[in-house]
């Protein structure tokens, strides 16, 4: 089952969009998913980031994956994609469009982190959780008037995906 969720969260009229593409992985063993704990925010998140020049989405969604949480994975299918919208924060009638694609994938084996400087400041920490347990503690996090979803965007996509997840064929496969 396919998705695409589309997020504007636009509040004025843009005449040009900036884009990044990004490739997250959804990695199920058993009844647990691969997230990453952002234990700065306290927050669970998918694996994954920016797609880079001449990159595929699915080199991309491995590379990403064994970065931030250390696990090497094949990608098994493709998913769908969340694209959000936000005004630009740097430019006045310039949005700025985040398209993330996800990937089911299977673990093959676990390595080695190598985090960028943002995600170490963040600590990151990869977790095996079941995903209603995750969906429970964003929803939870989001709720508290002291998070800052402008800071932290990837909450709303990921609550979005768990959600998918949990009503989905994808618990019942053994990755």
């Amino acid at each position: 089952m396919k998705f695409y969720e589309k997020v504007d969260k636009t509040k004025r009229l843009n005449s040009a969009v900036d884009a990044r593409v990004a490739s997250r992985s959804v990695c199920i063993k058993g009844l647990k998913v691969l997230m990453v704990h952002n234990k700065d925010d306290d927050a669970y998140s998918f694996p994954g980031g920016g797609v880079e020049a001449e990159e595929s989405l699915e080199s991309a969604c491995i590379r990403e994956t064994l970065e931030e949480s250390g696990y090497r994975v094949n990608v098994i299918e493709y998913m769908g994609i969340v694209e959000e919208y936000f005004d630009d924060k740097y430019e006045l009638n310039k949005a700025f469009n985040m398209k993330s694609h996800y990937f089911l994938c299977e673990s093959i084996c676990e390595e080695c982190q190598t985090l960028d400087k943002y995600e170490l400041e963040w600590d990151f920490e990869p977790v095996w959780i079941e995903p209603l347990v995750a969906l429970k503690h964003n929803l939870k996090l989001k709720s508290n008037p002291s998070f800052s979803i402008k800071k932290r965007r990837y909450l709303d996509r990921g609550i979005f995906v768990l959600k998918h997840i949990i009503r989905s064929k994808y618990l019942f496969q053994d990755s």
